[in-house]
């Protein structure tokens, strides 16, 4: 019972067999959908918060700061930061100041500013009180451990001073 090449029954067996072949596009369309809607929400889930704050205000003020830096450099002062953990995600931070001779300086306002640089609404500002001999220090307690800038800020009477370090805490 041989059917002759080409009859309805071939033709039907031959449909059935490559009826699958769409679904294989539709699946992997599929999967590129979900894969993208993964990928969105991941994405619009974690903002890490890099950000200048008010980085108008600071472009605003740029040659401000520019003359600032000027006046800063004529100066000469010099600064040391040093962290040191006592406990997890706290501990002290000292900086000693010179001037430009190398003495030490006295009767300054300094602080030290942490910031996160990748996460938002982290950053926390340290008033660093005299220990004598331009020595400067005061304790802290991090909220996070990892990466932080820390900007140091003497001023005193109309001078100011502005250094930045990089540090982890572990």
């Amino acid at each position: 019972m041989n059917e002759e090449p080409g009859s309805s029954r071939q033709r039907a067996n031959a449909a059935k067999r490559g009826s699958w072949i769409p679904w294989i596009f539709v699946a992997g369309f599929g999967v590129v959908f979900c894969v993208n809607a993964i990928m969105v929400y991941v994405a619009a889930t974690t903002w890490t918060g890099i950000a200048v704050n008010r980085s108008y205000d600071k472009g605003l003020h740029y040659n401000r700061n520019l003359e600032a830096a000027s006046r800063m450099a004529t100066l000469g002062w010099q600064a040391s930061i040093e962290t040191e953990l006592t406990a997890e995600r706290a501990g002290t931070v000292a900086v000693k100041v010179t001037d430009n001779g190398g003495a030490p300086l006295y009767r300054a306002d300094v602080v030290v500013e942490f910031e996160r640089p990748t996460h938002e609404g982290y950053d926390f500002v340290v008033p660093l009180e005299a220990a004598g001999s331009g020595l400067y220090s005061a304790a802290f307690a991090a909220p996070l451990d990892g990466l932080w800038n820390l900007r140091l800020i003497v001023t005193r009477d109309e001078d100011l001073f502005v250094a930045t370090e990089r540090i982890v805490l572990r």
